[in-house]
């Protein structure tokens, strides 16, 4: 992997930053369940957050106390070793999760406090690195909604939830049973489990207005002319390819062969696939609902909470 210079980083940060000021991440009222627990479901992802900030405790009515600060390495080590409501599988929510609560609409905070009471208008540490790197991390300030990078050393406020981070929706499960009646009028019931044919589990994405950092949380590539291919919705989607460390770009609104000579005659690559665990920008022109096609795992399981 190529290795960039201290100050090629900087400049890569400042044009991010450019671009996460020109997005509109302000989200649209929404249904939460109220679980009786401290915790909240969002019907619209089936994500469950918890509803106090880490630090605060919930009371049976609402968040009481002062919420605790992280540093990112502080905040990353609550997944998987805190317990709440009875689970032990929380987690840092990547900001794709975050971007789910956060609604601009009601002003400062920029959060509905009926689902999450007792919030301000503070920054909250998601799990998104920068470009890979180990210096910085995409924090969401529910002051007014919007997105900064931090170093990772600084100190930001942490919300957990479960069934995020590229949760599993299983296929749908029917059963069918057949009784066979033997000697001695014993009676077996067999019990066969059929899968759903292609019935693929999907992750939903609400994208608004302008430009949308998102990250790949699959452990699959996404290819993006199937996914971004709308051309009435999507402007351009856009990737640093690091090991070239040069951009990556697709449109819908061009033909290939137009795309690829475009991209010859500005330096860049033409963006085919988003892989695990990468990196990338969508310019949306209309509000727009994604949905991923991924391929369930052999040889084991994984599920949401």
């Amino acid at each position: 992997m190529k290795t960039l210079s201290h100050g090629f980083e900087w400049l890569r940060l400042v044009f991010v930053l450019l671009l996460m000021g020109m997005a509109s991440h302000a989200v649209a009222a929404k249904t939460y369940t109220d679980n009786h627990d401290g915790t909240v479901t969002d019907t619209t992802t089936g994500l469950v957050w918890m509803r106090c900030a880490m630090g605060q405790t919930w009371d049976g009515t609402t968040c009481t106390g002062t919420a605790s600060t992280y540093t990112f390495g502080q905040a990353n080590a609550l997944t998987g070793n805190t317990t709440f409501a009875g689970h032990s599988d929380w987690s840092l929510p990547r900001d794709n999760d975050m971007w789910t609560i956060v609604d601009s609409s009601v002003g400062s905070p920029a959060i509905d406090l009926l689902a999450f009471p007792g919030t301000g208008p503070s920054s909250f540490w998601s799990a998104s690195l920068m470009f890979r790197s180990f210096l910085f991390a995409l924090v969401i300030s529910f002051d007014d909604g919007h997105a900064s990078a931090e170093n990772i050393n600084s100190f930001h406020q942490v919300r957990l939830l479960r069934a995020g981070q590229g949760q599993w929706i299983d296929p749908v499960v029917t059963y069918s049973t057949t009784t066979t009646t033997v000697a001695n009028t014993t009676t077996t019931t067999t019990v066969t489990v059929a899968t759903t044919p292609n019935r693929s589990p999907v992750r939903v994405l609400m994208l608004p207005i302008g430009w949308n950092l998102l990250g790949n949380g699959w452990n699959q590539p996404l290819s993006v002319a199937s996914v971004f291919g709308d051309a009435v919705s999507v402007t351009t989607v856009w990737k640093w390819d690091v090991a070239k460390a040069g951009w990556q770009f697709y449109s819908p609104t061009i033909t290939m062969p137009d795309l690829q000579n475009y991209a010859a005659g500005k330096g860049y690559g033409v963006l085919s696939t988003v892989g695990a665990g990468e990196g990338f920008w969508v310019n949306v022109k209309q509000p727009m609902t994604v949905t991923l096609p991924v391929t369930l795992p052999t040889g084991g399981s994984c599920q949401g909470g």
